[in-house]
């Protein structure tokens, strides 16, 4: 049997947020995560399409570049991480995006 920690370790922090992905990596299982793609083609690790339930903030990621999507947090406090950030965060432990 596998386990594989949803959004990161979400049901110890904010979902795909550092603090969730850190708490599975430390716990040494899969992670699964989010991503999405903003109008420049980044991909943001965010689940839904706006970032109005992890942020409160309405826009759309889509609409929007890095450069103007780089200072959101979420509502932990936390930043919005680019996929590349999160993968860093990862490090070698199996993900599924």
């Amino acid at each position: 049997m596998k386990i594989i920690a949803h959004r990161g370790a979400s049901g110890s922090a904010r979902e795909n947020a550092t603090a969730a992905i850190k708490t599975a990596v430390k716990l040494g299982v899969t992670l699964e995560i989010d991503v999405r793609l903003t109008a420049d083609g980044q991909l943001v690790v965010n689940h839904d399409p706006t970032l109005l339930r992890t942020a409160g903030d309405p826009r759309r990621i889509k609409k929007h570049t890095w450069e103007e999507m780089r200072h959101v947090r979420l509502i932990d406090g936390s930043p919005l991480l680019r996929l590349q950030d999160a993968l860093r965060l990862i490090g070698s432990q199996e993900v599924v995006i």
